[in-house]
């Protein structure tokens, strides 16, 4: 599964929260075990069982392949963790009452659990929808909170306004609703009415939690992570399903994840009035602006991944890891979204083919076919420039006044990739820099007119973003 946390440690769990219960092996009739389940703030999972559960498919201490634990505390919610490996098992002379026994006490963890029912094999099943809130969303709906004072003996009235839901319409996903939540303080002393923003998806049709993880939570936790210029992560997974005919028949399900607790490279979070494109920007526009994300996505999910985690890595990675990563994610994201041939492929074929009848052997042949197997493709120089053009008028301005900067980033990667091995100097990581931070802002353009923004809006947000701060540092702006 995809990294749910893009550079953001905050919003996670405080501390550890533990819950005692029974425990067995789902589809195992063998008696439960009791223990303690210990949720870490790192997303680690530990369970500590104070007898064995008998698992077929272990061998020795350990098991070879993770199995799926059903549980929880009796009168309270079931619990599901899944990929559960043993971990350890003890030889004990005692029982939980202080009776001599003897037991093999053992130590499961896992980094995937559910909680609010057993759930069978998440390979099989399926969900209808699924609600996400997640750290950055609050900031960027730009939503405030309202407090009063409760010295007073007389009600405290805190007016609070609250935005119409949103609903986007995302061909061949569902229905993403943008709405808002209430949650309320008091004490002695105040009242306070917190706004809670959140995405809920309404499924075409049900999907798996694999599914949903590269479908659903990926592109709206990378579009996040876009739209605020910093890493996001997600605070409140909930998973649905239907257990009847009527709507009253949903049944939900929290799911929790170590995969959100990474702890990846970050960069510091930029004050909300510097965010790329905050939600009041956008709002009548965000139906068919989150439609063209997702479908953008769905074409080019994987280098824009590695585009947002390179761009992430400002401060504890090489510089040549991230000016390779973003050189990299752009060809890659040109050449699936816009893809780009020098001729015409009946054309390139009876060319290829001709070359090929010139060999003289089947060594010479297959040198020949290795070769020339993507040379009708654009190069990596035409695809950058491509991009720029792509980009908005302002964005060409600043590359058009600094081209030497991507013909040099060319010349660098082309060094790394085919040239001989050779020392970086102080000049070159100079280079690289800047042409990474130039790149990004084009990059960044590129995806907001892509999602339907015209000249004017895409020149003003990327002017107004931490981003365009960051150029003005480094390159000479109008």
């Amino acid at each position: 599964m995809t990294s749910m946390e893009f550079g953001c440690t905050e919003g996670g769990l405080a501390d550890e929260v533990t819950t005692q219960g029974v425990w067995w092996l789902a589809g195992s009739d063998r008696d439960p075990a009791p223990g303690t389940v210990t949720f870490t703030s790192t997303g680690l999972v530990r369970l500590e069982l104070l007898d064995h559960l008998p698992d077929d498919h272990a061998s020795g201490t350990h098991v070879i392949q993770g199995r799926r634990i059903h549980g929880g505390r009796p009168g309270h919610k079931e619990m599901t963790l899944f990929d559960a490996v043993l971990k350890s098992t003890e030889e004990t002379s005692w029982d939980s009452d202080g009776h001599a026994k003897p037991l093999k006490s053992q130590t499961w963890v896992a980094y995937s659990y559910v909680s609010g029912g057993l759930l069978d094999d998440p390979d099989s099943t399926r969900f209808t929808a699924v609600t996400v809130k997640t750290r950055r969303l609050g900031k960027w709906t730009g939503i405030p909170q309202a407090e009063g004072n409760k010295r007073s003996e007389r009600p405290t009235v805190l007016p609070v306004e609250i935005p119409s839901p949103i609903d986007c319409a995302i061909p061949g996903v569902g229905t993403v609703h943008l709405g808002w939540g209430e949650t309320s303080h008091r004490s002695e002393m105040c009242a306070r009415v917190e706004i809670i923003p959140y995405w809920h998806v309404e499924l075409d049709a049900p999907q798996t939690m694999d599914e949903l993880h590269r479908d659903i939570l990926t592109p709206l936790l990378l579009w996040m992570t876009f739209v605020t210029g910093a890493g996001d992560r997600f605070q409140e997974v909930t998973l649905w399903r239907r257990s009847g005919p009527t709507p009253s028949d949903q049944q939900s399900f929290l799911w929790y994840t170590g995969e959100w607790s990474d702890d990846l490279p970050r960069r510091v979070e930029p004050p909300a009035h510097e965010y790329l494109l905050p939600l009041k920007r956008i709002m009548t526009d965000l139906p068919k602006i989150l439609a063209a994300w997702f479908d953008m996505y769905r074409i080019a999910g994987w280098p824009m991944t590695e585009f947002m985690l390179s761009s992430l890595r400002s401060h504890n990675a090489y510089e040549e890891e991230k000016f390779l990563g973003v050189m990299r994610s752009m060809e890659s994201f040109h050449r699936l979204l816009y893809g780009g041939v020098k001729l015409p492929p009946d054309q390139f074929c009876e060319l290829f083919n001709r070359v090929l009848e010139t060999a003289q052997n089947a060594d010479e042949r297959k040198l020949l076919s290795e070769s020339l197997m993507y040379a009708n493709g654009m190069s990596q120089r035409n695809r950058l420039r491509s991009l720029v053009t792509r980009s908005s008028p302002a964005i060409q301005a600043l590359a058009t006044k600094n081209k030497k900067l991507i013909s040099t980033a060319i010349k660098l990667r082309n060094d790394f990739t085919h040239g001989a091995a050779k020392r970086v100097s102080d000049s070159d990581l100079w280079e690289m820099s800047n042409a990474t931070t130039l790149l990004e802002v084009v990059m960044t353009s590129v995806w907001l007119k892509a999602c339907g923004l015209d000249d004017e809006t895409v020149d003003d947000s990327v002017r107004g973003s931490h981003a365009w701060r960051l150029v003005r540092a480094v390159l000479e702006v109008n």
